[in-house]
């Protein structure tokens, strides 16, 4: 299936922020010892490989959403993928849309597992905002934490809800992530879709 530009293109950003992060994280052992226990959280349990799919995988849905022309879909849903995993989350003023958008990333080569959290409803620009600043409030807290590997995880928030998608190295890794998005101001509840380093649909090859 022909991949155009546009995937390209991301996949060129995506291997310029990997080189980036591999040349920061060489210095690190220089570093003071809090700055050195800060870098412990970018060991990701995705390889090169994985992480490449998961882009590729995210720009053709995105791709496959534009030219089925429904400004819904684009412009309203979020995607994200890990490990061939693929969150759907947003609103939409019809059902149809939310069903269009599981269809369409099912059909997507690579796809091991369609989350759809995709609801019914309206989204003012003034939620942005705010969204924003709970997710970043909730990235920041795991990223110094020594305890969690951060890069693991992706954090989402549409409304007050928060959505995590990635993989935990342990129960406790991931019920810290957990209270940690539950205890930013803001956040009315927290939606899990982390699995554990040893789950088996981590074992599951991509089609």
């Amino acid at each position: 299936m022909r991949i155009n530009n546009l995937v390209y293109k991301s996949i060129g950003a995506a291997l310029g922020s990997f080189a980036l992060l591999m040349s920061l994280t060489s210095c690190l052992p220089m570093a003071a010892a809090g700055t050195a226990a800060v870098g412990t959280s970018i060991v990701e349990e995705r390889s090169v490989g994985d992480k490449l799919d998961d882009t590729v995988i995210v720009m053709k849905v995105k791709d496959k959403m534009a030219q089925a022309e429904f400004d819904e879909l684009l412009s309203r849903i979020s995607v994200d993928s890990h490990e061939g995993r693929v969150l759907l989350t947003g609103f939409v003023t019809e059902e149809k849309y939310s069903k269009e958008a599981s269809d369409i990333t099912w059909k997507t080569a690579g796809v091991k597992e369609v989350i759809n959290e995709i609801n019914v409803g309206k989204r003012d620009l003034k939620d942005y905002a705010k969204e924003l600043f709970i997710a970043n409030t909730i990235r920041s807290k795991i990223l110094v934490d020594q305890n969690i590997r951060s890069s693991n995880y992706k954090v989402d928030v549409m409304g007050n809800t928060v959505y995590l998608l990635g993989v935990a190295q342990n129960q406790d890794e991931l019920t810290k992530v957990i209270d940690i998005s539950r205890s930013v101001k803001g956040v009315g509840q927290v939606v899990n879709h982390v699995v554990l380093k040893d789950d088996f649909r981590r074992k599951k090859k991509h089609s």
